[in-house]
């Protein structure tokens, strides 16, 4: 990770990092929303979403499975979200089924920092996943805005 900016790394950690409700919080200034929406890792329900309701980027919210396997947004948020349309065998109103194929293909359109920096992601990823990058590292990047502040670690490879 030589050299990476401050921005993409904050879209990488936004998208990435397993962020609480009091983190999100706190760190609302400088996170990615956009990212952030896309991110698998959080642990979603209305609060949370409710929250930051006018910060979200909707359609990525929409893509995002973590999500949809969590809430209809469409229900919850019928001004913001649309109900997902069902063309499957179930023949619903709406589809909750994850493998309908509106939804599969909603899924397949949705883009994420692993499309436009896969080592990088995949590195994060990893580290986050791992619990190697910790609160106190990412609330120090974003208070110094400085990325190395978060790749420390990288020193010791």
């Amino acid at each position: 990770m030589n050299q990476i900016s401050f921005e993409i790394l904050n879209k990488l950690i936004s998208e990435i990092y397993p962020f609480t409700l009091y983190q999100l919080k706190l760190f609302k200034n400088d996170l990615n929303f956009e990212c952030l929406s896309k991110n698998k890792n959080i642990s979603w329900n209305f609060k949370l979403i409710k929250e930051f309701e006018e910060c979200w980027d909707w359609e990525s919210l929409e893509q995002n499975t973590a999500v949809f396997n969590k809430l209809t947004l469409g229900l919850l948020f019928p001004e913001k979200a649309s109900l997902p349309e069902c063309n499957c065998f179930f023949q619903m109103d709406f589809c909750e089924n994850e493998g309908c194929s509106v939804n599969l293909k909603k899924f397949r359109y949705a883009t994420t920092m692993q499309d436009m920096y896969p080592h990088h992601f995949i590195e994060l990823f990893m580290m986050c996943d791992s619990g190697f990058i910790e609160e106190s590292m990412v609330k120090k990047f974003y208070e110094t805005k400085n990325p190395e502040d978060l790749l420390r670690w990288k020193r010791f490879l």
